[in-house]
């Protein structure tokens, strides 16, 4: 699902950085935006060629060699320097085709249900999703303020006092299913400690 896409990204991402990008400057990309204008060619936020990481099963394979004398620091430094062009191409490859560089996609993190008991920054990711929408001609500006107010009804009243949607699994549950149940059965109406009755034919579907 779209909704889940930034967030798998990012982790790929993140993995690759974490192989040859100093810590101190792979911390200072807090968000995808970021991450995306974190210059990976820039040798001074890369790590000292030692440190790069091969990688559990590579590393098992050289320092035996490497002990024995079979190989020489010459060649684990170069090693280790193909390993780190290689690890610059494929990350600037995988980010040049990424999805994430348009906005609506890096937006949509906001209708993850682990994510949204964050209410004011998915209510802003919400309405840059609605600036995209209304650019396309998909969504008419008149309608906006209140799919607003429904969806910061809907974080309110249904996504801040449920732990089902921090316990929320993209491996185990549909999203759409969990939208649908969520958004148009009473027991997630909780007000305080009582519970609104909200009749079944009563019930109003939002527009989000």
């Amino acid at each position: 699902m779209l909704f889940f896409l930034p967030e798998d990204l990012k982790k790929i991402v993140n993995l690759l950085l974490q192989r040859f990008v100093l810590s101190k400057n792979l911390n200072t990309a807090t968000t995808l935006q970021k991450l995306l204008c974190l210059d990976i060619n820039n040798p001074k936020i890369h790590k000292p060629i030692e440190d790069i990481d091969l990688g559990f099963s590579a590393d098992k394979e050289v320092q035996p060699l490497h002990v024995s004398k079979k190989i020489t620091d010459r060649q684990i430094f170069d090693l280790r320097m193909d390993c780190k062009k290689f690890l610059i191409k494929v990350t600037i490859k995988l980010l040049e085709k990424s999805p994430l560089w348009y906005s609506i996609v890096r937006n949509l993190y906001c209708l993850d249900p682990r994510n949204m008991t964050d209410k004011m920054t998915y209510l802003n990711k919400m309405n840059h999703i609605l600036n995209s929408m209304i650019e396309a001609k998909h969504v008419d500006e008149n309608v906006c303020d209140e799919i607003l107010m429904e969806f910061n009804d809907y974080l309110d009243n249904v996504a801040l006092k449920h732990l089902d949607f921090s316990k929320f699994s993209p491996k185990n549950s549909r999203v759409d299913e969990f939208f649908y149940e969520t958004m148009n059965t009473s027991k997630y109406r909780i007000r305080g400690s009582e519970t609104a009755v909200i009749p079944e034919q009563e019930e109003k579907k939002p527009n989000f």
